[in-house]
């Protein structure tokens, strides 16, 4: 019995350590207002929501969902899937990744104003 709860122990202490220190991939959400969001190095999925968010993926294949308001979106570094797709003016960073993919819409209020895209997205596709 005690050189099993030994092993036990070993596992565990194994387990934290494995796992301490590691940023693990996180679900963000924010709310109504402006909000300033930042992910973590791994694949991250980040919702802003309502209001004129900051929202940056940090590493990792992240997705971003500006939502509503006008938001300025960094990818950063990773392959992201970045969704600006609200009717608001978004402003857009992909970021170093190799396969960027981004959906982006026109702004109904002012005639062939479209989300702002920057250099560095590989993919854009227009959604009207």
């Amino acid at each position: 019995m005690r050189g099993r709860l030994t092993l036990a122990c070993v596992v565990v202490a194994i387990g934290v350590f494995l796992v301490g220190g590691v940023a693990l991939a996180g679900s963000f959400r924010g709310t109504d207002g402006p909000d300033e969001i930042s992910g973590t190095k791994r694949a991250d999925t980040i919702r802003g929501l309502g209001g004129n968010d900051r929202l940056s993926g940090g590493g990792g294949a992240d997705e971003i969902y500006g939502n509503g308001g006008s938001d300025k979106i960094n990818g950063n570094n990773g392959d992201d899937r970045i969704m600006a797709v609200d009717g608001r003016r978004d402003t857009i960073y992909c970021g170093s990744g190799t396969k960027d993919f981004v959906y982006a819409d026109p702004d109904p209020n002012g005639p062939n104003t479209l989300d702002v895209v920057y250099r560095g997205c590989e993919t854009v596709k227009i959604i009207r």
